[in-house]
Order: C-alpha cells, then structure tokens, then sequence
C-alpha cells in the first residue's frame, strides 16, 4: 500500500501543530530566561546593599579608631564637649545636605510671622520674596536670601529715600532689619553648607576644631553615614592618593578607585546619603607634598556625585598660607568661620564648670582671674590641665606662668623634642 495523499488541510493542520509547539518552546524559553532576570536582579540588588553596608562599616570603623587615637592624645575629650553655639547646627546642614532642606523652606517662611513682620512686608511689599515651596531649588532660596540681606543693608543705609518712603514707621522698619538680617545670614549659612561639595572650617587655637569634627563624625556613624575621619599629620603622601589608598578596596582594584567611588555613589544615591572625608588640622601638616595637593584632592573628591569633603585649619596659617591653595581650586570650599559665631556668657560659664570637675580643681578662684579665662578658651583649657587635682585657692592669674607649666607638661611626655632649647 502506498502512502495516503496528504490534502492541503493535513498540510495547514501539520503547520499549525508546528508552530504550536515551537510558541510553546520559545514561550518556556521566555519564562526561564525571565525567571534568571529576576533572580540575577534580586543577586545584583543583595550585592549592592551588601556592598554599602560593608563600606559603610569599614570606613566608620576606621574613623571610631581614630577618635579613639584623638582621645588617648587627649585632642578630644567627650565628656568635655559643650555645644556652646550654633557652629555644629551648622555643620549638621553639611552632613545631611538636602534632607534638611525642608527645614531651611519652614524656617525662611516664618522670617516675617506675626503681626510685626506682616506690617514690615506690607511696608516694604516684600510679599514675592517671603514664600518659598519645598520644591524651590536651594540656590533659588539663596539668591532671595541675598536680596532680602540687600535691603535690609539699604534700609540701614540709605535713609532719606526710606524716610519718605515709610514716613514715621521707618524707625521701626530700620529696627526690625537687623533682627531680620541676622535670621537671613543664618539661613544663608545653612543653604552654603548643603550647596557646597567642599567645606573648610576655620577658627583659632582652643577653640574646638578637632572636638567638633569628632563630634560630628559620631552623629554620622549613628545615622549610618559613611565617613572618614584622618588625622592630617598622618599623611606622608600625596593627599588624593593617601585617602585613595586608605579606602576599603582589595589591592587589585587599586587601579580602579575612580571606578570604584563612581558605583559607591550611585548606591548612596539610592540611600540618599553621601560619603564624608574629614581631615583635621591641615596646618599640622607642613610637609611639601601634602600642602602642594590638598587643594588637587579638593578638586579631585568634588567630582564624584555623593563624595563630600571637610577640612579644619587654623584660621592664622589659614590666612598666611593655606588660602592661596585652595584659591585655585575649580570647586573652592566654602569657609565656614566658627570665629563668626557667637559665645554667650551662659555658655562659656558652663564650659568653665565642666573643666573645674572634669579637671578636679576645687580650690576658690577668684571673680579676676575666673574673667580673664573666660574670655579665651585656649587659655582657660590649658589652665585647668596643669591644675589638674589643685585644692589652693587661686587669686590671680600670670599666663606666663600658665604657659610655661603646660610647654613642662608636654615636654615630659614628648622625650624626641628639646622644647625648653626651641
């Protein structure tokens, strides 16, 4: 028997079979290589978090180190750090950046609350300038905060236009500006700080430069932000290379730093967050190769979208030497003056009580004496550390004296150095 005709309809039937089964084929294909996207994604997801929370970890535990090595070296004293003024508010805006950008939007409409501020808009139709939304960009806020700080100078200034203008009320109006002013300045700090890439922080001798940068490293560690805390009188290298080589990388990616920076802050980005490097004290450091690029390593962390950068100076080296580096930077740091901030009695006769009892010193000092350490901090902490356990009484004060104990103090425990021969 030969084989049956096969009709057009058997051939379109066979077709059709066919072609089922191939949609089938690829339709499990699909499903497979769906199923492998998903998982790969999930992996990818995992590895990334892992990843940040990895460096999170190291990079603070390096830091919890080195408040530990600033602690033995007596550099910062917990127990004795008072929040004297707004200077770590301020710095609070630095490390939290946008996050905080609502509480700028809250604060800048409430400049002008109450019944005197709604007469001074009135006054001086202000209304367009005294509203911002929590979507209005941070430097929209700012350039507003400069005009209002405009015209509360021309108002101080340029009398006989406003005189006319405002008839008796200008006598208030006048008043009210400085009030105003200082509120605006305030806020134009806050949005500095969350503006800018790159902070420097600048202030004299004693008065807490390393405790505020210690002090803000632990609230980053708290809040799970990554930061790194060093001492710049360790660093014998180029600076952008020294941070470089002291990120939680294994040695064969060393080469791919900026690689590696690039991906941390594309997770950080997702978090919201930012990586922090703060370096104490860059007026400690005299050596040629770090001064010569720490302005290079300004530049060079600015560019990387989450990577932010504090430095502290002395505000005497500053001016002398330090300011031409950072001058030519394409990304300079805004200075932030603690200098600039105020110190209340209420706050500076609390900080002279933590030394007494941190320090043990019980003996009566005199209204004379306690007034001249009052007004300056180095002298009054250098004073309660070489009289340390004292029970006499203290009349008056000789800060040659002072001086001379403390330079004693350091030299017994600093055998390298002839300081008495310096």
């Amino acid at each position: 028997m030969g084989n049956p005709e096969i009709t057009s309809q058997n051939y379109l039937d066979i077709l059709v079979k066919l072609f089922k089964r191939i949609e089938n084929i690829v339709s499990a294909f699909g499903e497979i290589q769906t199923a492998w996207g998903f998982i790969v994604l999930i992996f990818l997801l995992l590895f990334f978090c892992y990843s940040v929370i990895m460096f999170s970890k190291e990079v603070n535990q390096q830091t919890h180190l080195q408040i530990q090595a600033f602690n033995k070296m007596g550099k910062y004293e917990p127990a004795l750090y008072i929040e004297l003024n707004r200077n770590l508010e301020c710095l609070r805006y630095f490390l939290f950046s946008y996050n905080w950008k609502s509480r700028i939007v809250q604060a800048y409409n409430n400049l002008f609350t109450g019944y005197d501020g709604r007469r001074f808009k009135k006054a001086l139709k202000l209304n367009h300038l005294c509203r911002v939304s929590r979507f209005t960009k941070i430097a929209t806020i700012s350039k507003r905060l400069n005009s209002l700080l405009n015209l509360f100078e021309s108002l101080r200034n340029e009398t006989e236009n406003y005189r006319n203008q405002l008839g008796d009320y200008f006598f208030i109006a006048r008043n009210a500006a400085y009030d105003y002013s200082k509120g605006a300045t305030i806020l134009q700090d806050y949005c500095n700080l969350i503006a800018h890439k790159s902070v420097l922080v600048v202030g004299s001798a004693g008065n807490g430069k390393t405790n505020l940068i210690c002090k803000l490293s632990e609230i980053a560690i708290k809040n799970k932000i990554p930061v790194m805390l060093i001492n710049s009188r360790d660093i014998n290298d180029n600076c952008t290379h020294y941070i470089l080589n002291k990120l939680p990388v294994s040695k064969k990616l060393r080469n791919r730093s900026a690689l590696y920076l690039h991906i941390i802050s594309l997770l950080l980005l997702i978090q919201r967050k930012y990586f922090y490097i703060f370096i104490d004290a860059i007026n400690e450091n005299d050596r040629e190769e770090f001064v010569d690029s720490i302005g290079q390593a300004v530049d060079y962390f600015s560019k990387f979208p989450r990577v932010r950068i504090l430095l502290t100076c002395r505000s005497e080296y500053f001016k002398t030497r330090y300011n031409i580096y950072f001058d030519k930077c394409a990304h300079t740091p805004y200075i932030f003056n603690m200098m600039a901030t105020y110190y209340d009695k209420r706050a500076t006769n609390k900080m002279f009580i933590t030394y007494q009892n941190y320090y043990n010193v019980k003996g009566e000092i005199s209204l004379h004496a306690k007034e001249r350490l009052l007004s300056s901090l180095f002298l009054m902490k250098i004073f309660f550390e070489v009289n340390r356990d004292r029970n006499e009484n203290i009349i008056e004060l000789r800060n040659t004296e002072i001086y001379f104990n403390y330079i004693t103090s350091v030299a017994s425990s600093i055998k390298e150095i002839n300081f008495f021969q310096i």
